[in-house]
């Protein structure tokens, strides 16, 4: 089964925004090649985006903590 993920390992390569705001980029397409290091690709059409959480803090056990937004730009 082909998979996309992020991992610890990469996060060295990972570029924060302004002001240290984490920016993926899920899409199909390169969003260039200076956002690459942020990319993560995806099949053409619908897909499945799932959070997990390993090694969970207070907030994620307890159920206060909210997920980033994804927010869909053009």
């Amino acid at each position: 089964m082909d998979r996309a993920q992020f991992v610890d390992l990469a996060q060295e390569a990972f570029v924060y925004g302004y002001p240290m705001v984490d920016m993926y980029y899920v899409q199909h397409e390169s969003p260039g090649q200076d956002r690459e290091s942020n990319w993560l690709p995806v099949p053409r059409g619908k897909f499945i985006l799932t959070f997990r959480c390993y090694q969970p803090g207070e907030a994620i056990l307890n159920h206060t903590y909210t997920a980033p937004p994804v927010v869909r730009v053009s």
